[in-house]
Parts: C-alpha cells; sequence; structure tokens
C-alpha cells in the first residue's frame, strides 16, 4: 500500500501556548511546496483520500491558525506529519521502530487537539499506522471512532470506513469488508465516493461467490453512477442494455 512521499513539513519546535509562531511564511513555502507535489503522489488505499486530508491540513497550518493561540498545537501535528513523510529506514525492525515513533506523535498530537478537527486529523493518521503495524483492533477502534466524527468532511470519513474494511481484509474477513463498504453506501445523503463502496461490495461478494449479491451492487452502481470510470473495470459482469428496435 502507497503513502504519501512528500517532504513538505519540517520540524519546528512548538511555542507556549498562545505564543505566535515566528516566520508563518516559513510554513506557507512548506505547504506551497506540499501542495505543488502532492498531487503527483499515490495516496491511501485506493487513491482518494489521504490526498485530501493533506491538502486541508496545509490549508490549516498556513492559515491564521499558526499566528493564534492553537499555534503550538499545529506545530506539534505538523511535526508528526514529518516525521509520517520521512519513512521508515534500515531494516524491517528499523522501519517498525520508525513507525511506531510517528504513531505515538500523532498520539500526542491527538491528545493536545482532543474535540477538534486537527485531533481528528492526527487520530486517522494514527489510525494508519497501527494499521501499517498489523495492530488491527487498535486501527479498528479509531476508525470506527472517526466515523462518527461530526467534525470531519465526507471525504475523511469516507477514509475511515475504507481502512476498517482493508482491516478486514488484511485478517481474511471478506464478509467483514462486505458490511463495511454496504454501511458506507447506506448513508444517507452521501454520494461521494458512493460508487467505489457499491464496487467493493460487489467485488466482496464475488470473492464470497456470492454472484446474485455482488450483480445487485454492480447494477446499483450503473444505475446511481452511470459515468463512474469503475464501470469500464466490471463491464464484462453488467447485461447489455437493450436497445430499441
Amino acid at each position: 500500500m502507497s503513502y504519501l512521499k512528500s517532504r513538505g513539513f519540517r520540524s519546528r519546535k512548538p511555542e507556549k501556548e498562545g505564543a505566535h509562531v515566528s516566520g508563518p511564511n516559513a510554513f506557507q513555502e512548506q505547504g506551497q511546496r506540499l501542495a505543488d507535489r502532492v498531487a503527483s503522489h499515490p495516496y491511501f488505499i485506493i487513491g482518494s483520500v489521504a490526498l485530501v486530508i493533506a491538502v486541508v491540513v496545509v490549508s490549516i497550518l498556513v492559515s491564521g491558525w499558526v499566528r493564534d493561540a492553537r499555534s503550538a498545537k499545529a506545530v506539534l501535528l505538523a511535526d508528526a506529519l514529518a516525521l509520517w513523510e520521512e519513512g521508515p529506514k534500515g531494516d524491517e525492525t528499523g522501519a517498525a521502530d520508525h513507525l511506531k515513533r510517528a504513531v505515538a506523535k500523532f498520539g500526542e498530537a491527538a491528545e493536545k487537539t482532543d474535540g477538534t478537527f486537527l485531533g481528528d486529523v492526527a487520530l486517522f493518521y494514527k489510525a494508519k499506522g497501527h494499521y501499517r503495524l498489523k495492530e488491527f483492533d487498535t486501527a479498528l477502534s479509531l476508525f470506527r471512532r472517526l466515523q462518527d466524527s461530526s467534525r470531519i468532511p465526507a471525504e475523511v470519513r469516507f477514509g475511515a470506513y475504507e481502512g476498517e474494511a482493508y482491516c478486514h481484509i488484511d485478517r481474511g474477513d471478506v464478509a467483514e469488508a462486505a458490511k463495511v463498504w454496504e454501511r458506507y453506501a447506506a448513508l444517507s445523503g452521501v454520494t461521494l465516493y458512493k460508487d467505489f463502496a457499491l464496487y467493493y461490495a460487489g467485488l466482496s461478494y464475488e470473492k464470497l461467490k456470492d454472484a446474485g449479491k455482488a450483480m445487485e451492487f454492480f447494477k446499483k452502481l450503473k444505475a446511481e453512477f452511470p459515468e463512474s470510470p469503475l464501470l469500464g473495470k466490471i463491464a464484462d459482469r453488467l447485461p447489455e442494455d437493450k436497445k430499441d428496435s
């Protein structure tokens, strides 16, 4: 699974709460470098959500937030992101240790920003870290917690459902993964990435050898999202439309 490889954020020492972060232009320059480069990199799981996360975090860090009373907390999250983006170094043990340090930093950032949007962003990355460490119980708990958050936008909420589904898939529990995709597809008023949820639900039921259930989701995908690029992946499964004579 690919993750962002950008190096936009650099470590800065957090100042005392209530102090101003000097040199906001440095944040703007770092943010611009990340924004310029991030679109060319793959992101979390299916290529949708982590880009949104990164761009949203950049927009926060280069806004007035870095100059108000919450500045130290924003810098704390930036430091955690910097460590995450450095990537693992050395052998397998060294890579795991690096990832654990990043997870710990996100945990600290989440505690200091609990109950805020920044806190939920930190929790999302923490969940991703636990997933990569194959600590699925902890990852599942965090992903599910984020699904109920009213502070995160729809893009991030989809990432939380997506993360939960992949925990189940990596455990070999395709049936539970299918239920996650179904839950997302059934959310009231949600259309963003719903075509992906329908597609993955169909694929999951195919793996479970339930062709009827799989076709139900594939047909729903075609009916609700006739322009979705995912239809090309299942064209051979769908019945051809009847043409008027």
